[in-house]
């Protein structure tokens, strides 16, 4: 015979009553607990290159495991290009997802006891695989030594490290801007040249990755470097015999077919009369 009494909020029993009692203890806990919806967690937000098919939709859930249902996954695109995506199993927790178009994917994840739900989103940004490519300097373009010069460049997914280098004879030796990495997840690298570095247009760039065990590698096309003082105010000499008949002319002791190679720009030259004096005045611009 099972026995019991309270007395002052505690239960006495006898040892013959024990398990029962403990069920009973342990259906009273249950009933008085309030049920809570799943803890959904979509996955971290991320970039994949377009053409990418792997299980790149990984949701996890936890719950108080209070129903007697079995949890309910459910994903749906609920942002970003349609149609552009195709979720091969929208009812698993973790499942396959292939893009039509580049562009930003907003993908929600819900999950069910059964009575509530859980909610949770991620964002993956789909891009098209970009090859290293250098954006600037372009060919053709005119730096000037002593001063800083921003090279930009473009790659996806990005290597992490980079190196630059910068050859003054159109490739055949190379001389490193830095020996430390660059990149770093920016793009861009401020180049402080050289006040020394000597004037010509047979330069150009390469960069690629530190270690060189990815095989990135990418040239831009040839550019002139120009000495600062090229570019201000000098003395200029010249003669002429007559208005529109100028013979020679120099700057700072470099005649103007040297300065115009060096410069790989057009120099446009400009005569006036000074009618007071009768003598010619020229103007030279460097573009």
């Amino acid at each position: 015979m099972i026995s019991y009494c309270v007395k002052k909020h505690f239960l006495k029993m006898n040892l013959g009553c024990a398990p029962l009692c403990a069920l009973l203890f342990l259906f009273v806990a249950y009933a008085s607990a309030v049920n809570q919806p799943p803890v959904a967690h979509a996955g971290n937000d991320t970039a994949l290159i377009l053409g990418a098919d792997y299980n790149n939709l990984r949701g996890t859930a936890t719950d108080d495991s209070l129903d007697i249902y079995s949890l309910i996954y459910k994903w749906t695109q609920t942002s970003g290009p349609t149609p552009g995506s195709a979720i091969a199993a929208p009812d698993s927790r973790t499942t396959r997802v292939t893009f039509s178009t580049t562009g930003v994917y907003v993908f929600l994840f819900e999950v069910s006891d059964g009575n509530l739900t859980g909610k949770d989103t991620i964002i993956i940004t789909v891009v098209k695989n970009t090859p290293l490519r250098i954006l600037t300097p372009d060919t053709g373009a005119v730096l000037q030594n002593g001063t800083t010069y921003t090279i930009t460049w473009e790659i996806y997914p990005v290597p992490d490290p980079l190196k630059l280098d910068y050859s003054p004879d159109g490739g055949k030796n190379w001389i490193e801007i830095t020996n430390t990495p660059v990149g770093k997840g920016i793009m861009r690298y401020d180049w402080q040249i050289p006040a020394d570095l000597a004037p010509k247009n047979t330069y150009s760039l390469r960069i690629f990755d530190y270690n060189r065990t990815l095989g990135y590698m990418a040239y831009s096309g040839t550019f002139s470097i120009v000495s600062t003082s090229i570019i201000k105010s000098q003395k200029i000499s010249f003669s002429a015999m007559a208005l529109g008949a100028v013979q020679n002319f120099s700057i700072d002791g470099r005649s103007i077919s040297q300065e115009k190679a060096l410069c790989n720009a057009s120099i446009m030259v400009h005569q006036t009369k000074n009618s007071t004096h009768n003598r010619n005045s020229l103007t030279v611009t460097i573009p």
